[in-house]
Parts: structure tokens; C-alpha cells; sequence
């Protein structure tokens, strides 16, 4: 077996409870790959506003080229490539390109009816990083019931304002989860996200400093636990 593809204790020494749940994840993997069944289409893909579309172009930095120009001058998506990682959202500075199901609007919304005066939000990434979330409720760990959590396609679609409307509602640090760079999706996302949010940090001046990032892989549900346990007791010292 390729030391790549191995988990559980053939990758490195772990406990049971690591163990299975990495295994887990890979069985998961080896049914998605070997089924016959028809595959449907993920509907988390970039939409396109025409009207405010500027044709500035630069979305066309797309690193999976899904965007193109059409014969009509229209910037037009293609549905079988684009990945939804949101690395579109943060190009467009006329806000004409947003992930269906997790525009910025709907994201407010969503923070707005979970979050509480001195609360941790973070932002996770559907994939991965979720998967950790979800296991360190299936062991014995447990976090803070101030930790609020909103899962994304990625973190590039969490920009500045989204940051600060989280502020204004109560947060007292954002947090961002995203996947490790283990994947031929992730490793060209991963350095985007975090330049993204080194960005993110300049921009907010003082207020960079309550935002945090973390790389989230399902053997290491300990790590993130006790970083969501860390950051909710800092809130509970600034309420």
C-alpha cells in the first residue's frame, strides 16, 4: 500500500478512536470511487450577475479555467469544471460573481441567527475540515457551546465585510477551518485561503487580530477542539 493512501496506525502511531474515524473517511472515498450510480452535479458552483458584471476579466484568473468570454462579450461559467471554492468571489470587486446557496446575504443571515454577544464563529470548510468538526462530536472531546459554526464550499468567500458583520453581531473572534492541501483540489485552494486571509488580517488593522486560521485533518480532532476551546475562553474574558 502507498504510504499516501495509508491511514490509521500504517500512516503513524494513533489511537482507536483516530484510527477508525480516518478509516471511515477512507471507505468513504473508496465507495464514491468504485459506484456505478449516476453522478449529480454539485449545485455549489459560482453564479454570474450579468447586470453587474463589468467584464473587467478578472474572474478569468479562475485557477480551475471555468470562466471564459463568450461570443456575446459575456463572461459565461462552465458548470463540469468550475470546483466552487469561491476564489472567483473574492476577484470580482463588483460583487457580480457569488456561490449559489452561500451568498454574502445568505451567509448574514445565517450568523446572525446562530451568533451570541462574546461567541466564536468559525467558518468551515464543507469538506474535509467538516468532517473534524462532525467527529469530535462522535468521540469523547467536546467544545464550548459559544463556538458557532457556518460551513463553506472554502474560506475565499469570506471577505471583510462578512468578518465585520460577524463582529457587529456579537463575535468576538472568526475563526477559519479549512482542509489541508492533501488533494489535487486542495493543494491549489489551500495557498489561496491563506493569502487570502493574511489579506484579510491587513485590511481589518486591530481587528486582524481576532481572526485565526486553522488546517483541519480528521486524525487531529484533539488540536481543533482545543482551539475552538482556547478562542471561547478569550470571549468569555472580553464579555
Amino acid at each position: 500500500m502507498c504510504i499516501r493512501d495509508s491511514c490509521g496506525t500504517a500512516q503513524s502511531p494513533k489511537d482507536v478512536t483516530d484510527t477508525i474515524a480516518q478509516a471511515g473517511l477512507a471507505a468513504v472515498r473508496a465507495r464514491a470511487f468504485i459506484t456505478d450510480s449516476p453522478k449529480v452535479l454539485d449545485n455549489e458552483i459560482a453564479a454570474i450577475n450579468q447586470l453587474l458584471c463589468t467584464r473587467c476579466g478578472e474572474c478569468l484568473k479562475c485557477p480551475f479555467d471555468a470562466l471564459s468570454i463568450n461570443e456575446n462579450g459575456r463572461v459565461v461559467l462552465d458548470p463540469l469544471i468550475c470546483t466552487g471554492c469561491g476564489y472567483c468571489t473574492e476577484l470580482c470587486r463588483e460583487g457580480a460573481v457569488q456561490i449559489a446557496g452561500f451568498t454574502k446575504s445568505q451567509l448574514k443571515a445565517e450568523l446572525e441567527g446562530v451568533l451570541e454577544e462574546g461567541d466564536v464563529l468559525g467558518f468551515v470548510n464543507s469538506g474535509i475540515s467538516s468532517l473534524t468538526c462532525d467527529n469530535i462530536g462522535n468521540s469523547v472531546l467536546t467544545y464550548p457551546s459559544s463556538v458557532k459554526l457556518i460551513k463553506v464550499p472554502t474560506c475565499l468567500i469570506v471577505d471583510r465585510d462578512l468578518v465585520l458583520h460577524a463582529f457587529r453581531h456579537g463575535a468576538s473572534s472568526v475563526l477559519f477551518v479549512e482542509d489541508p492541501p492533501d488533494s489535487p483540489r486542495a493543494e491549489v485552494i489551500y495557498p489561496l485561503t491563506v493569502s487570502h486571509f493574511e489579506k484579510l488580517k491587513e485590511e481589518l488593522g486591530d481587528s486582524g487580530k481576532r481572526i485565526h486560521f486553522k488546517k483541519a485533518y480528521v486524525p487531529n480532532i484533539k488540536g481543533l477542539a482545543g482551539t475552538f476551546t482556547s478562542l471561547a475562553r478569550e470571549g468569555e474574558m472580553i464579555k
